[in-house]
This record gives structure tokens, sequence and C-alpha cells, in this order.
């Protein structure tokens, strides 16, 4: 199976007026079942949620405070992401001009239009915060915290990637973690950024909308769904792009002696090194024919690509005819037949510098 986690928002995605409904909750655990973790991510304070919601046993992991707080529901054990809130900005909101806050966590929660007297006690103050917002509601979190963070977080602790994991939410404070997820979905009931940014949106609403979207899983017909923004870009024809998919497929490169090949392989890899700058795949890339492909006279594209080039396996007869920027790149060589000495003593010699 490809995807291994489910990273879902609270409330309006799996609660409806703050319930979740026993249809809902079964599927989490067929998802459980099936192998795969899961991951709540709210931006409730921790104790709100628990007093509405009573089933934290069904997730792996329960991300709170809209990225603040990280839970784990097998050892209770609560984890702080963010510093506690500064206690200046909690005195001037209080203030009797000021809406009050509702709670003394990591987060503040006001409903809108009120972010213009946030606005203004942050600059008065001359904080680095930030504010998002959540519906009818607006967030003052530390900068650099959001759902993002706190499912980084979680999937750290799960020995996860965000690369295995298809996220769901609907509000305007879950595209931070929904455009990290591999595969990212908005419910039917989403806010139509949500949508934007999502790869697909399911037919149902909130928890029927979950639903909808673990059964996909739990039956891997998710697995051969590749999002548009995970394609690889070769070329154009004909006035539109050709795209390949960054996993799920083999790709045959044939053709005849002098009719580009080695051209064309030479013009992918940059592709795909930047693919991985920015999604962290394809976890590797291995060529085969390498002295074709990377040949001596191959030089990356730019300084930054020349160190990205890890996680990479070359498969060659010549060594000595592949790009010595590639061979300082090697980190360790398997020499395979019945001189392997040869082998290492000439891939040793080509990635010295060359006299000028």
């Amino acid at each position: 199976m490809r995807y291994l986690a489910l990273a879902t928002d609270y409330d309006g995605t799996l609660a409806q007026g703050g319930r979740v409904s026993d249809d809902t909750l079964d599927a989490i655990r067929r998802l459980r079942q099936s192998g795969r973790k899961v991951i709540l991510i709210s931006g409730r304070v921790l104790s709100d949620l628990e007093t509405v919601f009573s089933h934290f046993e069904l997730f792996d992991s329960v991300v709170a405070e809209n990225g603040a707080v990280l839970y784990t529901p097998s050892t209770r054990e609560k984890q702080a992401l963010a510093p506690p809130p500064h206690e200046g900005l909690v005195a001037e909101l209080r203030r009797p001009w000021r809406p009050a806050p509702r709670n003394r966590r990591r987060h503040r929660g006001y409903l809108a239009p009120q972010e213009t007297a946030v606005l203004e006690s942050i600059r008065e103050l001359g904080l680095e915060m930030q504010v998002i917002f959540n519906k009818g509601a607006v967030m003052v979190l530390p900068s650099g915290i959001n759902k993002r963070s706190g499912l980084c977080a979680a999937l750290e602790a799960l020995a996860l990637s965000e690369h295995e994991v298809v996220g769901i939410g609907d509000a305007e404070n879950d595209h931070a973690f929904l455009r990290s997820c591999e595969c990212a979905v908005a419910v039917a009931n989403a806010h139509p950024a949500i949508k934007e940014t999502a790869d697909f949106t399911t037919r149902g609403d909130h928890g029927a909308g979950a639903v909808e979207l673990i059964d996909l899983i739990v039956a891997n017909q998710l697995d051969g769904r590749i999002p548009n923004r995970h394609w690889v870009p070769l070329g154009r024809e004909d006035g539109r792009e050709v795209c390949v998919p960054a996993s799920g497929s083999t790709l045959l490169v044939a053709g005849t002696s002098g009719s580009g090949k080695s051209t064309f392989i030479a013009g992918l890899l940059p592709r795909l090194q930047e693919m991985r700058q920015r999604t962290g795949r394809p976890h590797w890339i291995i060529a085969d024919g390498a002295h074709h492909m990377l040949g001596a006279d191959w030089a990356p594209a730019s300084p930054e690509l020349a160190n990205q080039l890890q996680n990479l396996i070359l498969i060659t007869v010549h060594p000595d005819h592949v790009s010595p920027v590639a061979l300082k790149a090697v980190d360790g060589l398997v020499s395979i037949g019945a001189q392997p000495g040869k082998a290492a003593q000439s891939s040793r010699r080509s990635a010295e510098p060359r006299a000028r």
C-alpha cells in the first residue's frame, strides 16, 4: 500500500456541529485495522477537544491548538510545540475595550472582525506573531506554528514521511498541512479556497466525506491516483506540456543510436532533482548505463543541483566514462565481476580533478 496514514481535521471534516457520527468512527476503526496510522489535527485547545470528543484512542497522534500541542493517546503524553503566550499580549487583549480571550492557552480565538484589534496589539508590542483565520474566528500563534508544523512533529514521532500521508480538511487553517500531504482532499462543505488547494473533493460533506475517503484508502483505490502537482514535465508537443507521474509508473526510453536518448536522460535528471527539492520525491534515482546518461562532459544545470546528487544509484560498465562531478558524489562502490579492484581504481581516477 502506498498511503500509510490519514491526517484529518476535526470540526467541519470529521465532525458536524462538534459531533462525530458512529459511521465515521467505524470508518476510522476500519482504517486502523488495515494497518494505517490516523492523525487528528484540530485548531481547538486540547482540553476543549476532550470535552466534545471521547475517542482519542482511535488516533495515533493528536495535534491540537493549530499545531502548538502534540498529544499521544496511547501514552497520554502531552508535548508543547510552541512557547507560552506573551504576557504583554495577554494583558493587552484583556483590556476592557478589547475582547477577552477565551482561554490562556498557546493560541487565542476571537470572533471576527476583532482581528484588527489583535493586529494593533501585536504591532504595538513589536511581536513576531501570525494571525490565522478559521471560519468565524481568528487565531494568534507564534511565527512558524501551524497545522503543518504540528503534523511534521507527529510524523517524526511515528517515523513516517509527508509523502505517505493523505490529508483531509475544510477550513482556511487547513491549507498548510494539506499542501504538505502527498494527497490532499477537501470535503464537499469545504471553503472554496481549500477545494482549489485539494487534489480532489469528496462527494459527501463532513463525516460522510471522510468515510468516502477512508473507503478509498482501505481499498487501495488511491494508490494509482497521482496528483497533478506530482507529475514531472518532460517537454512540449503540439503546444502541450508532456508529463510523467513521479511515482507508480515504469518509463521505457527507446530509440536508435544517436537519436537523443542520452540527451533526453541528461535533461530529465535536473527536472527530477528540482522536483525532489520541492517534494522529497523520488526518493531514489537509478541511472542504468550511467556512462551514457551522465557522460564525462556532463555537468549539473546549477551549483545548487550539484549538491543534490544524493540517493542516486549509478550503474555502468565504464566508470571512467562517467562525469567526474557525478563520481565525486559517490559514497560507496559495489564492484561486481572477476576484477573488482579494477573498477574501483577506474572510478577513483575519474573522480580526481583533471589538469587544465
